[in-house]
């Protein structure tokens, strides 16, 4: 579908979870639509609430639901897909870029992820066994080029259930460390155990951000 329809449905889907778009399409900061659909626990309910399946078999667009820190889950359509990077939008302000399940971009948190260059393979005398590095851009703290160090386990085998279908999955627990921010910490990936692809993660993309909770409500064609 073209991006045009698809922003149109996101603009209908956050009006359906928030009640209103005051501000939507304007020049005001994360406190307006963002606010509503992160911070404001009216959106979808109250503190910790999720995206109900009635409400996610509403929309027959890809769709995801996120989640910030313990905040209501808000619900994101597929805008666009092209160079193995898909675009999940919630009205106009919120935006969030991932590949292959993994955030590398996000308009409209608290604080952003601006670009991720990666996975890049550690090499020399002094890379661990199996670790791999990313590049991250921050532009509102005009950092760039960031360097990421990760590695990953396999945590076994785990049910997971996302707006009540259970899917058996492989987590997947990746450890990463930014020296130059003084910045450690965990990701978690549940890949589907047929497939591989991403179900559920929760994320981290900002030294001073909380972490992105993604369930994938209806996966992209």
């Amino acid at each position: 579908m073209r991006r045009a329809a698809r922003i149109a449905a996101c603009l209908v889907l956050a009006g359906t979870l928030a009640g209103t778009l005051a501000g939507c399409g304007s020049d005001s900061d994360f406190g307006q639509l963002g606010g509503l659909l992160w911070g404001n626990v009216t959106s979808i309910g109250g503190e910790g609430a999720s995206i109900t399946r009635n409400q996610a078999a509403a929309i027959s667009f890809a769709s995801i639901g996120v989640r910030y820190a313990s905040g209501p889950e808000a619900m994101l359509v597929l805008a666009t897909k092209s160079g193995g990077e898909s675009e999940w939008l919630a009205g106009t302000q919120v935006s969030i870029i991932t590949r292959a399940g993994r955030i590398v971009r996000t308009v409209g948190l608290p604080h952003n992820l601006s670009g991720v260059q990666g996975p890049l393979a550690d090499t020399g005398p002094d890379a661990v066994p199996g670790s791999y590095h990313y590049l991250y851009d921050f532009a509102e703290s005009r950092v760039f080029g960031v360097v990421v160090t990760c590695t990953q386990q396999d945590a076994g085998a785990e049910s997971i259930a996302i707006i009540g279908a259970t899917h058996e999955t492989r987590h997947i627990v990746e450890k990463c460390h930014a020296p130059q921010l003084d910045w450690d910490f965990q990701n978690d990936f549940w890949k589907d155990a047929a497939t591989g692809a991403v179900l559920k993660s929760e994320q981290n993309v900002h030294p001073r951000a909380e972490t992105v909770t993604i369930e994938v409500l209806r996966p992209e064609q």
